[in-house]
């Protein structure tokens, strides 16, 4: 079986992408720090698709994944995709359900049977459609041992040929429910997964560099790996100090599990 690589989500440093300038000095640091993949999220608009892969090529930066709404695809599918396969990105992960999604079951069903459908029309295009959560989706429909979660709504009532999954370990845990258990649920549909660490810091949960937390890395990892995933992407919201530092944090642990 292959080690899954390395990789980060743009994101986690997206004050420093919002020119193009900016954008390739930090590409240049996280390709020193030893990445070899990024996930496009939280990069400007004003910075054009071709020169986010000629600065990616120039770093030796693969792009793996990106983070395009359903709202994109319907307003310009073409575009999106012409700029996916610029890149050569095999992923997109919707980044968060719509508002209007989140009212109720029904709403839930729908947007799993939309996000479906818009899958089946990207993997035509060779495109794994892939759904990113956050806790709100542990909202519990139903009562008993028939109630289910919005999360688990989403992967039930999709298609797992068209959409797949984009696994966040924080918001799993923050929803109170198990990372471990998650991506098991997930195997064999799930390609990419984000790791984000969980700690306490004056009496509150927030993020922490992955290994420097308290998620149980030792059983989410072994499970991510038995599941199939391809790509473990760094993830991290809301840093403590210089965001680069956090990412190399983060790196150096996953590197010395063994997948440098």
């Amino acid at each position: 079986m292959d080690k899954p690589f390395i990789s980060i989500n743009c994101y986690t440093i997206r004050e420093h992408c919002q020119n193009t300038h900016d954008f390739a000095e930090s590409m240049r640091k996280l390709a020193q720090i030893g990445y070899r993949s990024v996930q496009i999220s939280g990069v400007s608009a004003s910075i054009a698709p071709l020169e986010i892969k000629s600065i990616c090529d120039a770093n030796h930066l693969s792009i793996c994944a990106a983070h395009i709404g359903m709202s994109n695809f319907q307003a310009d599918y073409q575009a999106e995709v012409a700029k996916l396969h610029l890149w050569q990105c095999p992923v997109n992960a919707l980044p968060v359900a719509p508002e209007g999604c989140r009212v109720n079951e029904s709403t839930w069903i729908q947007f799993a049977k939309d996000a479906s459908a818009l899958g089946e029309r990207l993997a035509a295009d060779g495109i794994t459609l892939c759904y990113h959560n956050h806790s709100f989706e542990f909202v519990r429909f139903g009562s008993g041992a028939a109630s289910r979660s919005a999360l688990d709504i989403i992967y039930d009532e999709s298609d797992p040929r068209y959409l797949q999954g984009e696994i966040d370990t924080y918001w799993i845990q923050h929803g109170g429910a198990s990372p471990t258990a998650w991506v098991k649920k997930l195997a064999g549909r799930q390609p990419v997964i984000h790791l984000k660490d969980m700690v306490i810091r004056n009496g509150q949960q927030t993020m922490a560099e992955v290994g420097e937390g308290n998620l149980d890395w030792a059983s989410i990892i072994p499970a991510a790996m038995d599941g199939g995933v391809k790509g473990l992407i760094v993830e991290q919201d809301v840093c403590p100090g210089d965001p680069f530092e956090s990412a190399r944090i983060s790196y150096n642990n996953i590197a010395s599990w063994g997948f440098a």
